[in-house]
């Protein structure tokens, strides 16, 4: 028996042409395999909500000192909703609060002490700002719907300087 010896040139021309269909199949099958895996990348992907719902809200800093909070449930000045803006030290520097009666906008001093409140209870509006000890108000004003508007003006230990009805 006698084997034929293929030319050697057509060996390497077959070998040239597998190899072609090689690099081809595999980068079809690279290409199909990154089409895959992005498909299910971005089906994973949880869709962005319209609407975010808590009971509240916390910010804090790059320190993990909280600077604000957003509550649904009570604050310093009542039982509703409250924004609390902190320095920080984390004291007190802003308060917005509302109630079924009360809306107060609440100022502080450095030390945390309530120094001001802009406020509306039932229906009526007023203005009070404190001494530095935060505990006697100093001067307020406002509306009262049955006796109309007032002015008072107190001295530091909260005795009336001077009120006008």
């Amino acid at each position: 028996m006698t084997q034929e010896t293929p030319d050697l040139a057509a060996v390497e021309a077959r070998l040239d042409k597998i190899e072609r269909q090689h690099r081809r199949l595999k980068r079809a099958g690279g290409a199909a395999l990154l089409l895959v895996s992005a498909a299910l990348v971005m089906a994973q992907a949880a869709p962005v909500p319209e609407t975010i719902e808590a009971q509240a809200f916390v910010v804090r800093d790059a320190d993990g000192q909280e600077r604000a909070r957003l509550s649904a449930t009570g604050s310093e000045l009542g039982t509703g909703p409250a924004l609390v803006l902190y320095d920080a030290a984390g004291a007190v520097k802003t308060m917005l609060s509302a109630s079924e009666a009360t809306s107060v906008l609440g100022l502080y001093g450095v030390d945390g002490k309530v120094r001001a409140n802009l406020m509306v209870v039932v229906r009526d509006p007023a203005l009070w700002m404190w001494s530095r000890d935060g505990k006697t108000a100093q001067v307020g004003m406002g509306v009262d719907s049955e006796e109309g508007g007032y002015l008072d003006l107190m001295g530091p230990a909260g005795n009336p300087l001077f009120s006008m009805p």
